[in-house]
This record gives structure tokens, C-alpha cells and sequence, in this order.
């Protein structure tokens, strides 16, 4: 939206004969931020409505980053429900993974794992005072979105996040660090990646077809490699807030002990490991016939699409220069920026993605 206003005011001032087109330009602009101030206003009522941070005070209040993160998936005002429903569900995430990482105790944790994975509303006896109104309020907003789309996948995902996170915390309660490829397998369920993935879907329309979601569940080489970016960027951007959070093992810790090197150099081989070579996604088509092509490949700009059942799924990852500067200052790795992006082939247009 910023850059876009910046455009239209350099437009109108360079070119005045193309008045109605700058008009309907600005009157589309005008809809769009009018429609995304309501969206968050509905998230953010609802967020204070649950007094979340009355009962765990413990928890973050993150609400319009979250929403900026989910409108980045997907901007159109078709898929204004979709958005919603994704930024209560990364929400719910926050408050789980704060509980997880910076307040419960060990068997707290457990109790609240098996709680999630029973789903039931009989397991709530079990789980302590503070944690119940949480655990309730899973339950109810997933009812709730029964009603917009298919929520089993996402329901499961989140099942796999809390499971993930018991591990994450066994690690940390015991001071263990686990070898790097023990720490991936588990890594990639904690990146949020699959769960945001699946929670997109629910309220997204026809988009979502029978075939497209058989092709998404059989977990395609395009995904894991989005997963594994998600994962391990987010290791070295955050490596050392968690450490001062609460103390537990990253993929760069993991890296450390797995191969005896220091932090500079593992950092720069997980960097390495998070920018795998476009020719490895390259391998024979899956049982639903996925197509991997290569569809652009500009300067330092790479992407990946993966195309099926009318939905096309995209990577796209930027390479730096050793030392180059982008907004946010030099840049020493050799991956930036990821998006994975849903695209609607029939219509040409993209419909979701994921930085």
C-alpha cells in the first residue's frame, strides 16, 4: 500500500492525460485500504474480546503485525474472510508458542500437548487455571471456522505444532541439543510454515480443489524446501533473542554440535542449507502429475512454480552480493527474501504467498 500511494502521487505528477485512469486508480486504492482497516479492526475486537492477556499475561500483543504478515499471503478483496480467519489462527500460534517457550513448565506443557491432541473439551479438566480459558478458546474458534471451509488439515497441523513444541521444550528442560538432522525433522512442523499453508485454505473459495489439496498433502519437494527456508532463515535472523528468551537449541545450535564448528561459520553453512540449488527441485513428476518449472530467472532473482489442478505454487528467493546493502543494511548470506505463493493459473493472478 505505501509503495503504491508513492506511485501515485509520482504519477500524477508526470503524466495528466491519463486523468480517469489515475481517478479509478485512486478510488481502487481508496477500497482496498478502507477494506483492510475494517479486516483488522474485526481481528483486533475480537483479540481484546477473548482477554487473552487478562488470563495469560505472559502474552504478546501482536495483532496488526500479524495481520500485515497474513495480507502479504494473500491481498485480494475476494479472500478478505481467508485473511481474517488465518490471522486468528497465527494469533492462537503466538499465544501457544509464548506458553511454550517463556511461561509453562515442563509438565504443564505435556498436559497441554495431550490436551490438543484429544480435542476435547473433557481434556480441559486436566490442564491448570491459566491455561483452561486458552485451551477453550482453541476449541470454540475452530468450531467457528468449521463453518467457512475444511479445517481438518489445519486442526491436524496445529496438533503437529504443539507436538513439536513439547519436543523443542523436552530439549530445553533436559539442556539437550540435538544432532541437526534431529532438530530439522522437528524443525519444520515449529516454522509455522505447514499450518499457515493449510489454516490459507479455509475460506479461500473454489481455489481449493480436491486435487490441489491431494497434491499439497503429499507433501511435495517445493513445500518442504519453503519449510526448511522458513526454518532455518528464522534461526539465524533470531538466534539470539531466543537464547536470551529462554534458553534453548536453534538449527544454527544444532549445526554447532552435529559438526563442531563455531557460530560464524555455522551460520553461513545453515545459510548455505536454506538456499538449496533450483535443479533439486527438478525430479520426475509426482502421482497427480505436478510440473516444476522454471518461470523466471532475472539478475539474483529465482522462481520456482509448481503447477496442479489449476493452483500454482511458487517459490521465489533473492541472492545477495557478499556486502550488499538492501533497506534493512548489508547483507552477508546468500538468501534474503522467500515467497511462496498460491496462483490461480486460470485467472493469471496470485492469490497467496508467504514471506
Amino acid at each position: 500500500m505505501v509503495e503504491a500511494r508513492k506511485y501515485l502521487l509520482h504519477f500524477g505528477e508526470e503524466i495528466s492525460r491519463y486523468d480517469s485512469l489515475l481517478t479509478l486508480a485512486k478510488l481502487h486504492f481508496n477500497y482496498l485500504q478502507l477494506l483492510q482497516k475494517e479486516e483488522l479492526r474485526i481481528v483486533t475486537e475480537w483479540w481484546k474480546e477473548l482477554e487473552l492477556q487478562v488470563e495469560t499475561c505472559y502474552v504478546r500483543d501482536r495483532v496488526p503485525e500479524c495481520y500485515i504478515w497474513i495480507l502479504s499471503l494473500f491481498s485480494e478483496p475476494y479472500y478478505s474472510q481467508a485473511r481474517i480467519i488465518t490471522t486468528k489462527v497465527i494469533l492462537l500460534v503466538l499465544v501457544l508458542d509464548d506458553t511454550y517457550d517463556a511461561y509453562a513448565t515442563i509438565e504443564e506443557i505435556r498436559l497441554l500437548t495431550n490436551a490438543i491432541n484429544r480435542w476435547d473439551i473433557g481434556a480441559m479438566s486436566q490442564l491448570p487455571e491459566y491455561i483452561k480459558p486458552f485451551y477453550e478458546i482453541i476449541l470454540k474458534e475452530y468450531a467457528k471456522m468449521s463453518k467457512q471451509g475444511e479445517i481438518q488439515a489445519s486442526k491436524q497441523a496445529f496438533q503437529e505444532q504443539a507436538a513439536g513444541y513439547l519436543q523443542e521444550a523436552e530439549w530445553r528442560h533436559s539442556g539437550e541439543v540435538p544432532s541437526f538432522e534431529e532438530y530439522m525433522k522437528i524443525g519444520l512442523a515449529t516454522s509455522t510454515h505447514d499450518l499457515l499453508c493449510k489454516s490459507a485454505l479455509i475460506g479461500m473459495g473454489k481455489i481449493v480443489t480436491q486435487e490441489a489439496f491431494a497434491w499439497y498433502q503429499s507433501h511435495p519437494k517445493i513445500m518442504i524446501a519453503s519449510q526448511s527456508i522458513s526454518r532455518l532463515q528464522d534461526d539465524i535472523m533470531t538466534v539470539e533473542f531466543e537464547r536470551e528468551r529462554a534458553p534453548s537449541a536453534t538449527g544454527v545450535d544444532a549445526y554447532m554440535k552435529t559438526f563442531g564448528v563455531s557460530e560464524n561459520v555455522a551460520i553461513d553453512e545453515v545459510e548455505h542449507q536454506s538456499s538449496p540449488e533450483i535443479s533439486s527441485y527438478q525430479s520426475e513428476s509426482s502421482p497427480q502429475k505436478v510440473e516444476i518449472d522454471v518461470v523466471a530467472q532475472q539478475s539474483r532473482w529465482e522462481i520456482i512454480t509448481e503447477t496442479c489442478g489449476g493452483v500454482r505454487w511458487v517459490i521465489s528467493r533473492r541472492r545477495f552480493r557478499s556486502g550488499e546493502e538492501d533497506l534493512q543494511g548489508p547483507r552477508i548470506g546468500v538468501l534474503d527474501l522467500r515467497l511462496v505463493a498460491v496462483e490461480s493459473t486460470d485467472r493469471s493472478k496470485i492469490v497467496a504467498h508467504h514471506r
